[in-house]
């Protein structure tokens, strides 16, 4: 089967990540050449890229984040200056792409963020104002929502922001929620087969959930069509995009058992997101088009959630616990296929967990996924696409050359990505470097440091479980130290 990809970004989690869970699934992949896709704050060649996707034939499904088409990106969506115009005639070119070709377009969009930290990917004045601005879209979001707030307290917190600032604010998001509103008024008509739609790093309250609570009202007055799907996530819609697709295609999509950690704090919100942990396990299980069930699950996803509240993976302690024995145990005794959300930490895996299974190597490698990166949502996604694919390899409704090879190099991907680099490494990187986020012109020198410790680190706890693993080099995609590519092979 031949598919189609135009990817949020070209960063690894979004372009990378998702070729090789199609790859594992034996399918042809084509997607749009590197130079087209532009790099975090340089946009993509928007045009170039839609006469790119009008020119793709004999395809069996294809993939599209809308960032991407309408602006550039995902960081494009938040910088650029694209008249409201220009996107609005972007989101109905993609409208009429998708009712021309002959195969099933699934598309996926992220509300506009409003992060309460400075940073690389918004617009140059959040450096100064970012932290007050989030504050206002608090506050506006909880009004909009229904709560009550002071006057006062608007004016007072925007009191030394320049109106400019604020005006373009306020331009941005009601630009990105037409088009979304369109997106969805559009799905909901027949359009797409599908359309997800995400948050990126938000709350239990401002803006963005007000633009999600707006989009949701305009799907309810539709009916509340099975063609739009709403959740958490951003960098991970696509994989789960995928599955879903498969499970359409393939039919006996699998039943899915969730099973926790602590059971008991699965209605603790984690960090960078707005709902209950168990809210969006559900809303990820239904995007990716499988059912949950207890007793006949073909599948068991392993959330391996936090026993209050969630911390970043860099302020743990890499000690082992009984919860860390209770979960290998757990791997031990399940005969059905197994997949880890490791979600105890934002932002990396939890380091006791990934050394305990990897002290027994056997189970290591009967796991039909694994991943703890980022968001809990970006790790949910990535953690059930996995068994999605092996379960339908195992019942032979897909066929791919090597299969349980690649199967083990997605996990070993994984584990280096996500303990490996995020745990291990980017902490000690970040001590090293002593400096701003982006390395600069000392990039060189630290990749050559992340790759040795890579190889001190990092590879001689894998060996057993991977015999023979090297590393061919570190490089930063996007120049900050957040995200690397390790190549392991």
């Amino acid at each position: 089967m031949r598919v189609c990809l135009v990817p949020l970004d070209d960063r690894p989690a979004t372009w990378g990540d998702w070729v090789r869970l199609a790859e594992l699934a034996g399918l042809e992949v084509t997607s749009p050449p590197a130079e087209l896709l532009g790099r975090r704050r340089r946009p993509a060649d928007v045009e170039a890229l839609w006469e790119w996707l009008e020119e793709a034939r004999a395809l069996d499904a294809a993939f599209c984040a809308a960032e991407m088409l309408l602006y550039g990106g995902l960081v494009a969506s938040r910088v650029g200056f694209e008249p409201q115009r220009v996107v609005i005639e972007r989101t109905r070119r993609l409208v009429q792409l998708a009712r021309k070709l002959a195969a099933p377009v699934y598309v996926s969009t992220a509300v506009l963020r409003a992060p309460a930290h400075p940073g690389g990917e918004e617009p140059d004045y959040w450096a100064h104002y970012g932290p007050t601005l989030a504050a206002y879209s608090e506050l506006r979001g909880r009004e909009e929502l229904g709560s009550r707030t002071e006057p006062t307290l608007v004016q007072d917190l925007l009191e030394d922001v320049p109106a400019r600032v604020v005006e373009d604010f306020l331009w941005r998001r009601r630009r990105n929620l037409l088009a979304q509103l369109l997106l969805v008024a559009s799905a909901a008509r027949g359009a797409f087969r599908y359309l997800l739609v995400g948050q990126d790093d938000t709350a239990p309250w401002g803006w963005p959930r007000a633009d999600l609570g707006a989009l949701q009202a305009v799907w309810e007055a539709l009916g509340r069509p099975q063609s739009v799907g709403f959740g958490h996530g951003a960098d991970e819609l696509g994989q789960r995009l995928l599955a879903r697709w498969l499970n359409g295609r393939l039919g006996n999509a699998p039943r899915v058992a969730v099973r926790y950690t602590w059971p008991e704090a699965r209605r603790a919100v984690p960090l960078y997101e707005g709902d209950p942990l168990e809210d969006t396990v559900a809303s990820h299980l239904a995007s990716c088009g499988v059912q949950m069930a207890e007793d006949a699950a073909d599948v068991v996803l392993w959330v391996h959630n936090f026993p209050d509240r969630q911390e970043e993976a860099e302020a743990q302690r890499h000690e082992p616990d009984g919860a860390v024995q209770a979960v290998v145990e757990a791997v031990e005794a399940e005969g059905r296929l197994l997949a880890v959300a490791d979600v105890r930490y934002a932002n990396g895996a939890d380091g006791a967990l990934v050394r305990a299974l990897l002290d027994r190597p056997e189970l290591v490698r009967r796991l039909a996924g694994y991943a703890g990166w980022n968001t809990a949502s970006n790790t949910l996604g990535s953690a059930l696409a996995q068994p999605v694919v092996v379960h339908h390899l195992r019942a032979g409704r897909l066929s791919s050359d090597g299969a349980d090879a690649r199967r083990r190099a997605l996990l070993l991907h994984r584990l280096v990505h996500d303990w490996g680099y995020a745990a291990v490494v980017r902490p000690k990187l970040r001590a090293w470097h002593r400096g701003p986020a982006e390395p600069g012109p000392r990039e060189d020198a630290l990749a050559a440091e992340a790759q040795g410790l890579v190889e001190r680190e990092v590879l001689p706890v894998l060996e057993p479980a991977f015999p023979g693993v090297r590393c061919a080099g570190v490089r930063f995609p996007w120049g900050r130290l957040f995200e690397a590519e390790v190549d392991v092979r």
